[in-house]
């Protein structure tokens, strides 16, 4: 009887995780934050959401898509993601200048690297977007475009969205209606275990 017991409890910790997230398979979309979807000065006096960000964001949240950020905060600023969420905050408020302020409920993850050696483009933080989005596809849209080739040399599928020269310097997130298509097509990353 015991042997039955232990045998039923063991089948559903290994089954019920399982299957909940192959009901929840929705792509995960990690985002850069400054010059992304915050415009800010140069020395970050001033910020702001940038054009149809906070908008863009709303929208992706109603198609279902979970959404992160991945942040280069300074290790020596909080301990953990929580106090360094926190600070960032603290950081951001005074100097905001748009009349709504920026929603981070938006975010299901906002992931900080815990030394400064790895801020991106090292591949600490795409890495960790994968372990926290497994075993889900990860798209990561930002404006540097050595960290969108690390994400990709990764297997995630990444979005320069800078506009090219000549097309007067506007931001191209990609829509809800491209991202099924250019995951499909992009995302290369194998979860291990996964037979993905």
């Amino acid at each position: 009887m015991l042997r039955k017991c232990c045998l039923i409890v063991l089948f559903a910790i290994l089954w019920f995780p399982a299957s909940s997230n192959a009901e929840n398979n929705t792509p995960w979309i990690f985002f850069d934050l400054g010059k992304t979807l915050i415009d800010h000065a140069r020395d970050y006096s001033r910020m702001r959401y940038l054009p149809g960000a906070l908008d863009y964001v709303k929208g992706l949240k109603k198609h279902g898509y979970h959404l992160g950020l991945l942040v280069n905060w300074p290790e020596n600023e909080g301990n953990g993601n929580a106090e360094k969420l926190r600070l960032l905050k603290d950081f951001v408020q005074p100097k905001w200048v748009d009349k709504v302020p920026l929603d981070w409920s938006l975010f299901d993850a906002v992931l900080f690297p815990p030394k400064d050696i790895y801020r991106k483009p090292h591949p600490y933080l795409f890495i960790e977007a994968l372990r926290t989005a497994a075993p889900n596809a990860v798209v990561y849209q930002g404006e540097d475009k050595e960290e969108i080739e690390v994400a990709r040399n990764l297997g995630l599928t990444a979005h320069c969205i800078t506009a090219p020269p000549g097309q007067g310097g506007r931001v191209h997130l990609l829509s809800a209606d491209e991202l099924p298509t250019l995951i499909r097509e992009s995302f290369m990353y194998v979860y291990p275990g996964s037979g993905k």
